[in-house]
């Protein structure tokens, strides 16, 4: 079937990034997991830090949504970000 060729085509970062991503509430994320069989490849790639490694996408996630929210109220327009995640930000009323 031409699909489940297609599905075979998506590489392991991309099913292992499908897969946390369907903790989340980005609209589809669950669906694309599934479609493509992303947690048996995680469950494969990660083996025994699965639990460790889903937990560390929940923190990143919210981490990125808390970033993302201080960036609205403060009508930042501009974010650099470096190796080591701090910010260095210019808002409006600069």
């Amino acid at each position: 079937m031409v699909q489940e060729e297609a599905y075979k085509k998506i590489s392991t970062t991309a099913k292992l990034v499908a897969h946390i991503r369907a903790f989340t509430d980005i609209p589809f994320a669950k669906e694309i997991a599934a479609a493509s069989g992303a947690e048996t490849d995680f469950q494969t790639l990660a083996g025994k830090s699965a639990e460790f490694m889903t937990q560390s996408a929940f923190n990143l996630e919210a981490r990125c949504k808390t970033t993302d929210q201080i960036i609205a109220r403060y009508h930042i327009t501009q974010v650099f970000g470096n190796r080591r995640w701090t910010f260095s930000a210019w808002s409006r009323n600069d």
